[in-house]
């Protein structure tokens, strides 16, 4: 099984690009890039993957994060496909992502400090 803290770190990942891709970009902006949105549908489809796969001792020792609005993202993206609703993507990028990456981060370094790569074993 891979371990939790590269998941965590996929998830940190994940949310520093869509801040890369939506730094200075208005909703408007957003909503009509194609590209755009596709880069951000795909990192929070990562974020959800990566949230789903965390082991129930985590989530229950950081109750503060809401697991389960960090996966349901994930599920919305890939099921709908071309029925997809941008407004509410673009809410969860701009206002629960960047909370969403400062959890993440905290657990991280209180949890798993140092190199991710001695976390491998």
């Amino acid at each position: 099984m891979r371990p939790e803290r590269l998941y965590l770190q996929d998830m940190l990942d994940a949310a520093d690009a869509i801040s890369r891709y939506i730094t200075g970009v208005e909703e408007d902006e957003f909503l009509a890039d194609y590209v755009l949105r596709d880069a951000v549908r795909a990192r929070l489809t990562d974020i959800g993957e990566a949230a789903s796969r965390i082991p129930k001792e985590v989530m229950t020792r950081h109750p503060q994060v809401s697991w389960r609005k960090a996966a349901d993202p994930r599920n919305v993206l890939v099921h709908q496909y071309f029925g997809i609703i941008w407004e509410p993507i673009w809410r969860v990028a701009t206002e629960d992502v960047p909370i969403l990456r400062e959890q993440i981060a905290a657990i991280i370094e209180a949890e798993f400090p140092g190199d991710p790569a001695q976390y491998l074993e």
